[in-house]
């Protein structure tokens, strides 16, 4: 093994008048058992090459170059049209005495990363090693422009490694990251691992074989805009309790599509989800929401969704199988829309001039209140829940009248129920509701059908209801 040092500024891998071997002109290039190092401005390397380690401070490649086992990036390497670096690992810096290192993969250029590397570690670590100062910048890898790919060969990919990393996927970059070796943990992709790591995704692809984790043992970010899709197995926001995860997508091409769950806030870390302007996030098996989701105008598909911590917003979400439970807040800002079968055993809340469109039944022990101006449309309502008109001006929409078993209160001047059957006569009979002082509104048709039976809670009299054929209820 010989340690190869580069002595000229553009020029030929394979030239061994390039290179210098202990301050001598080697008589060869060198080979797959070697060291081959790029220090100097000015370098532009050429042709086709292969050494042991490629270590790299400041260079550029027009060739195509293979390392055997590992690759350092400890300063700027830009990897020009067509270029091509293989390696079976790559690592964003490994010296942290230049102020990190920046790897900038170009149009139609790419990264190979081949299958053997060492075990227990990624095949791609961004921000490898730590600066002395630990919130600074250690790593960044670019991958800008149609035909720019990191291929990760099916294996993991750490942003945030050990110190700050920086991935940023744009105008049509492509990376791929995978969980194929079974001596490495089962994370295709982690972002901030010990330190802060953060993915921005633009105009671009980025598709996991396996886990994404954001926020492992730091703070991680996701971003997602333009014409951009980010695929994977799982997705983990925030995994352990000294995790921060949080992730954004926003735009009407933007997507994110998760085979199996998605985690929000996991296993005690904290962790976010906002999904904006006509976004997608679609999870084959469910979302589990632990810390925040937040729509702005986007979208969720997902097989099941569960609340243990908030839901807020406007936007749509589908739950074919149901909202297996919601255990904390779903808090409608805008018009909220939920399709799915809601088990609420915790606080759903439309905010002032917000909108909440439930379609399917409502079951549970929860609570559901509008404010001032909102309107919360309803169909099947199970007896334990307890709607509250908590502001003035407040409508509540029942769409299956029949099917409405759970209670009102807070009905005063301005607030309105409206049916979607008809009725017009009203009669209250006071009595006893779920223990506390009340009655039961019950409105019938023209023929003396009983179209609902609305148990209020309050002291009423029949004078109190005012009917506007043909079901739309006031309070005189």
């Amino acid at each position: 093994m010989a340690n190869y040092m580069w002595n000229a500024g553009a020029g030929d891998f394979n030239a061994a008048k390039n290179w210098e071997v202990s301050g001598a002109v080697p008589t060869q290039p060198p080979g797959s058992g070697d060291f081959a190092t790029f220090d100097g401005a000015g370098i532009v390397v050429t042709g086709t090459g292969t050494a042991q380690r490629l270590i790299f401070y400041t260079a550029q490649i027009e060739g195509q170059l293979t390392a055997t086992y590992g690759t350092a990036v400890n300063q700027d390497l830009t990897l020009d049209e067509s270029a091509s670096l293989t390696t079976p690992r790559l690592g964003i810096p490994i010296d942290n005495s230049q102020g990190g290192g920046t790897l900038t993969v170009g149009k139609n250029a790419s990264v190979v990363i081949t299958p053997f590397h060492t075990v227990d570690n990624p095949a791609i670590a961004v921000g490898d090693a730590a600066l002395a100062d630990p919130e600074a910048l250690a790593g960044t890898l670019l991958v800008q422009g149609v035909g720019a790919i990191v291929n990760g060969g099916n294996q993991p990919i750490y942003v945030g490694s050990h110190g700050v990393g920086l991935m940023k996927i744009s105008d049509g970059g492509v990376v791929t990251a995978g969980n194929g070796d079974c001596l490495i943990y089962p994370w295709a992709l982690v972002i901030g691992n010990h330190a802060t790591g953060t993915v921005d995704v633009s105009d671009a692809t980025l598709t996991a074989r396996g886990q994404i984790i954001v926020g492992r043992q730091a703070t991680g970010t996701l971003t997602i805009g333009g014409c951009s899709v980010v695929a994977a197995e799982e997705l983990y926001i925030g995994w352990s309790a000294s995790g921060t995860g949080s992730v954004s997508i926003s735009g009407n091409r933007a997507r994110l599509f998760v085979t199996g769950l998605l985690d929000v806030a996991a296993a005690g870390g904290t962790g976010s989800l906002e999904v904006a302007n006509d976004a997608v996030v679609s999870a084959g098996i469910g979302v589990v929401v632990n810390g925040t989701l937040t729509l702005d105008g986007g979208r969720i598909d997902a097989t099941a969704l569960a609340v243990n911590g908030t839901l807020v917003g406007a936007g749509k979400v589908t739950a074919p199988t149901g909202f297996e439970n919601n255990a904390g807040t779903i808090e409608a800002q805008g018009l909220l829309i939920l399709v799915g079968d809601l088990s609420n055993d915790g606080t759903i809340n439309v905010d002032t001039g917000g909108e909440l469109q439930c379609i399917g039944s409502l079951i549970g022990q929860g609570k559901i209140g509008l404010k001032t101006g909102a309107v919360a449309s309803l169909a099947a309502v199970a007896s334990t829940q307890a709607i509250t008109f908590a502001g003035s001006s407040g409508k509540l929409v029942i769409r299956s009248p029949a099917d409405f078993y759970g209670t009102i209160s807070g009905f005063v001047k301005g607030d309105t129920i409206e049916l979607d059957a008809p009725a017009t006569h009203g009669t209250f009979a006071a009595g006893v509701v779920n223990g506390v002082t009340g009655g039961v509104l019950t409105l019938t048709d023209a023929p003396g059908n009983v179209v609902a039976q609305l148990s209020m809670i309050g002291a009423y009299v029949t004078t109190d209801f005012k009917l506007n054929p043909p079901g739309v209820v006031q309070h005189t």
